[in-house]
């Protein structure tokens, strides 16, 4: 047994040593990373595919992208975003053709509060917008209260709104498509969002934890920290209260899981391409478990080396 082993493996040897080079597949792609940031480069056979990760944040120190990072965007000749200009300009054009489904007024929502909760509600956007909204969707009102929670008269900071400024009159394509992103913008049902805002309300106005998450958060995105950043949305995103586990399983399949499934199939198209691209969306969807990465590196379209 051990000859006749021993006999396989070397007749193994001398097929992969002196067989034609093109019987076997060309070398897979491998991942680099950029350190201290979320930036990623994959050389395909005739492009390179420039990927960095972007947060919508309200500090103004992740706009301070390195030069390099710079330069390979300025010399790139497609570029990827979340939405296309199409499609954002469509958005800002026409927003009740996004949010209209929500603007059917058949709810009753003050009957899903108690009186404190409709007093604090009143208190935080205004009795006559509560009024205004407590016949619509309730995924209208969480965005309104929490609007209140992160916008405390700070500028809010984008990455994503800086390249595309730095674009001009560029175009620029969509990993999403118009169905993904109406999915992803709304990803809980009813019951939800009626949850979430009982939720909200228990906490307001103390945020201080969420706070200091998003302080971490912002601060592993600064030093390109992937595994420490994915570990914070981990922890945001792990719900406290059992009425909000089905809507964080809903988040993680529409917001996160369905969309990277989606993005990657795109990756690998513009990986056979001609063409350097440029790709800037959201980090969380290059970091951690299920990351669109991983799903690249499954299918055998790249290699992603120890520690990223």
């Amino acid at each position: 047994m051990k000859i006749n082993s021993l006999f396989t493996r070397l007749i193994v040897l001398l097929l992969l040593l002196f067989l034609p080079g093109s019987l076997f597949p060309e070398s897979v792609p491998r991942l680099e990373k950029k350190k201290g940031s979320m930036f990623w480069k994959i050389q395909g056979e005739n492009c390179t595919v420039y990927i960095l990760g972007t947060l919508h944040g309200s500090s103004e120190n992740i706009l301070n992208l390195d030069k390099e990072i710079l330069n390979c965007f300025d010399n790139s000749e497609l570029y990827y975003s979340e939405l296309s200009k199409s499609l954002a300009e469509n958005l800002m054009a026409f927003p009740m053709d996004y949010i209209g489904d929500f603007f059917e007024p058949v709810y009753q929502i003050p009957g899903e509060f108690s009186h404190n909760e409709n007093k604090l509600i009143s208190k935080i956007i205004g009795e006559d917008v509560y009024r205004k909204f407590s016949s619509f969707h309730p995924f209208l009102l969480y965005t309104l209260l929490s609007g209140k929670k992160e916008n405390k008269g700070e500028n809010i900071y984008s990455v994503d709104k800086f390249l595309i400024d730095r674009l001009g009159d560029k175009d620029y394509q969509g990993l999403d498509t118009e169905e993904s992103f109406k999915d992803s913008l709304c990803p809980g049902s009813f019951d939800d969002y009626i949850a979430l805002i009982k939720e909200f309300l228990k906490k307001y106005p103390d945020f201080k934890e969420e706070e200091e998450l998003e302080k971490d958060l912002i601060s592993a995105y600064l030093e390109g920290d992937c595994r420490k950043f994915s570990g914070i949305l981990d922890k945001i995103y792990t719900p406290e209260n059992n009425d909000l586990t089905e809507y964080y399983k809903s988040f993680n399949e529409k917001v996160l899981s369905a969309r990277n499934r989606l993005w990657a199939d795109k990756i690998k198209i513009v990986l056979n391409g001609d063409k350097d691209v440029f790709i800037f969306a959201g980090a969380a969807h290059f970091c951690g478990r299920n990351s669109i990465f991983e799903i690249l590196a499954n299918e055998g379209i790249l290699v992603i080396p120890a520690g990223l």
